[in-house]
């Protein structure tokens, strides 16, 4: 009577992030873990056979009944633990931390692409107003001396 619980949105980001850095082995699937699988049917949930004893018949609703009482139990336990908090990862940060890295990282190539874009414009600008203004040939020097400061 095991319950399986799927993967949280965050939680399976940062499992998608690990396994694309190849930090998680090749093999492991994460959407394995999404898949409830087929109860298996109970001798209890079967029919009654018509030359059943009595004992047999009472311990088959017995435990029919029990076994309702425990899916019940634990529908109202995965309720209250999902109230209180409880059903969160123990090790939640480290994933919050790799996602927020790795949004980090995509933002940082982000902005230094930009940069160099910027740059590139205004040393186009300045090249093309030095043409402009006849120094053709001191343009590639001043260039080259541009790139060397830097």
């Amino acid at each position: 009577m095991a319950t399986y619980t799927k993967f949280d949105p965050v939680s399976r980001k940062a499992l998608e992030i690990l396994k694309a850095r190849g930090e998680l082995p090749a093999d492991f699937d994460i959407d394995a873990y999404e898949e409830e699988p087929e109860p298996e049917p109970h001798w209890t949930d079967e029919p009654a056979k018509a030359d059943e004893k009595w004992g047999t018949y009472g311990l088959r609703l017995t435990l029919k009944g029990a076994f309702l009482v425990l899916k019940g139990m634990d529908a109202v336990g995965e309720r209250l633990a999902y109230f209180f908090g409880i059903t969160t990862p123990k090790y939640a940060y480290i994933l919050d931390e790799v996602v927020r890295s790795h949004e980090e990282a995509i933002a940082e190539a982000e902005e230094e692409e930009e940069q160099m874009r910027q740059a590139a414009q205004v040393e186009a600008a300045e090249l093309g107003a030095m043409e402009a203004a006849g120094d053709v040939e001191d343009a590639g020097d001043d260039m080259a001396q541009k790139k060397d400061d830097c």
